[in-house]
């Protein structure tokens, strides 16, 4: 990342952008299918603005926008299934483009590689970096695992895109809501998140809880939250699973949640989840793999026939790893992204560090019983000693593992802190004015 970069991405200048000047969110992709692209972008004024998108060396299509908005979702339709696009963005009266390519959805028989990554909310170097890392491989869609932003502040997420560019220009992202997106608000961490943010309206949360199919592959983004048991989410999301189930076509399921059922973490197990009937039906139907996040590290992990794998290393600070699961397989605490390739029965999974070194690969093919192929990078943890679990069924599947935990957030931890280091200082405080009060009236 060169230095323009990261000065806008430390003091949130909106002026100009990579070189690219007048955008406060310059043109992502947000969705691309067989015959349609979308592309998002906000301009920091309101200006008229061409867009043109063509393939291989065919004359450009071109769209005129008058003046109106600042904020753009523009979709490019009439796309041919399986061609490489490129496009370009400019504002009227600017010289400079700004530009990126996909590549439209195939047959549902083709191969397809897809990201993972989440938390990126704090070190900016951190996330750039991991950026820059996923910006090299050729992927179909991201999926992000939560907590974009620390806030729900308009700024923060401007920050976020101008970080993300170099991968959003050419790779469409899909997040789930994370915990950060809302804090401090809900009503406007929403409404914050479906403005940046817009897809189907596929859930009972309307643009927080939705699912799309890509090639052989059904993909499920669920809320966590919110309640599970007995909820009209969970509901939904059992829908989706038989339909999915339903279908000769789709051969793999995978699940996108902020607060995933095991993490050996500080965080811990999200038992509203494992004690919910959802992660029963997950077994039933042949979940693939549950990604998650909101414990920054890596780990991945198996029950029964479900996988799981906690992706959360995108920039926000590393947490230590608390007590190593008994179903943990592989967990280490680093900032990392995970690669996912599909092709036909057969998936494929790397997670690679920042230095690019293999943090750990795993495949499967999906045939009834599936067979698993693994080698591993096993990072040992600290234990805290066997307590019992709550639910009956976890404890049978996990052996013995800690209660559930209290769900302390990082905020709480440095608000405690600053607290504890407010009341110290002033017990300091006070104690030197009693000395020195007892010093100046001594005979």
């Amino acid at each position: 990342m060169n230095g323009l970069m990261v000065f806008v991405t430390l003091f949130g200048a909106t002026s100009s952008f990579s070189g690219v000047p007048g955008y406060a969110v310059p043109p992502c992709l947000q969705g691309v299918t067989r015959h349609e692209a979308v592309l998002f972008w906000q301009q920091i004024q309101n200006r008229p603005v061409e867009v043109r998108y063509r393939t291989g060396r065919s004359a450009y299509l071109v769209q005129h926008l008058p003046a109106g908005t600042t904020l753009h979702r523009v979709v490019l339709s009439g796309l041919v299934q399986g061609r490489r696009y490129e496009y370009g963005v400019r504002i009227q009266g600017q010289d400079a483009w700004a530009s990126g390519r996909f590549k439209t959805e195939g047959r549902p028989s083709d191969s397809f590689t897809f990201l993972v990554m989440g938390d990126t909310r704090s070190d900016v170097l951190a996330h750039s970096a991991v950026v820059d890392a996923m910006a090299t491989e050729d992927a179909a869609f991201f999926l992000h695992t939560g907590d974009v932003v620390a806030r729900p502040e308009e700024l923060l997420y401007r920050r976020f895109f101008a970080i993300e560019w170099p991968l959003l220009r050419n790779v469409s992202m899909l997040p789930a809501l994370g915990n950060h997106e809302l804090s401090g608000s809900w009503q406007k961490g929403r409404a914050l998140f479906k403005k940046f943010f817009r897809f189907p309206n596929r859930g009972p949360g309307p643009g927080i809880e939705y699912s799309f199919v890509y090639g052989n592959s059904m993909v499920l983004f669920l809320d966590s939250n919110m309640e599970f048991t007995g909820s009209e989410q969970t509901s939904w999301a059992t829908s989706k699973l038989i339909e999915a189930m339903s279908d000769p076509t789709i051969r793999h399921v995978f699940v996108v949640i902020h607060h995933g059922p095991f993490s050996s973490g500080p965080h811990g197990p999200n038992w509203e989840l494992v004690d919910s009937e959802l992660m029963e039906q997950f077994q039933r139907f042949g979940v693939d793999i549950i990604f998650s996040g909101h414990d920054h590290l890596y780990e991945r992990g198996r029950i029964g026939n479900v996988r799981y794998v906690v992706s959360a290393g995108g920039g926000a600070p590393l947490y230590p790893i608390k007590r190593r699961l008994p179903n943990t397989e592989v967990v280490e605490s680093t900032h990392h992204y995970v690669r996912v390739r599909v092709s036909g029965d057969a998936v494929e999974v790397a997670a690679y560090r920042l230095d690019g070194s293999l943090l750990d690969w795993f495949s499967y093919v999906k045939a009834g019983a599936d067979s698993i192929a693994s080698a591993p990078v096993v990072v040992a943890a600290r234990s805290d000693g066997p307590r019992r679990l709550r639910h009956a069924s976890a404890a049978k599947k996990l052996g013995r593992g800690p209660r559930r935990p209290a769900r302390l957030s990082g905020c709480d931890v440095v608000s405690f802190g600053a607290l504890l280091f407010f009341f110290l200082g002033a017990l300091v405080l006070v104690l030197r004015r009693q000395y020195q009060s007892r010093t100046r009236t001594k005979p």
